[in-house]
């Protein structure tokens, strides 16, 4: 994993770019790891209303698992991964068991819309 800051974006873009110049249909696909805001988050809103960004934290979470319930109701599977993966790699805390969990099922869900693509599909920094 590389630390912020030294143009994994800016790859992944310039790529997705490239390939479209050459004609492929690419589907790039931007996240971010638990610990990083959303790509495109933090606005001016936010830094005119700290409120705005706090109820973001909190509510962020609760959204994420209403938004992966019904993937992962229709994918035992990767419900199955993820456990297992938790087992190989435990979190240091409550906390961070949470985010983790959270972060594999969005990679579960976003690998399994890849898969069904008809495009090429560019993972950004995040789940790479």
């Amino acid at each position: 994993m590389r630390p912020p800051g030294v143009g994994k974006t800016t790859f992944a873009s310039g790529l997705t770019d490239l390939l479209r110049e050459h004609g492929q249909a690419v589907d790039p696909v931007m996240s971010y790891r638990p610990a990083e805001h959303a790509p495109a988050a933090s606005g001016q809103a936010e830094q005119n209303h700290p409120s705005i960004a706090s109820a973001r934290r909190l509510t962020r979470p609760v959204a994420e698992l209403l938004a992966t319930a019904g993937h992962l109701w229709s994918h035992p599977n990767d419900v199955a991964a993820t456990m297992e993966l938790m087992r190989l790699l435990p979190a240091r805390n409550l906390v961070w068991s949470i985010r983790l969990r959270q972060y594999l099922f969005r990679l579960f869900r976003a690998w399994d819309l890849a898969a069904a693509s008809p495009y090429v599909v560019l993972f950004d920094q995040a789940f790479v």
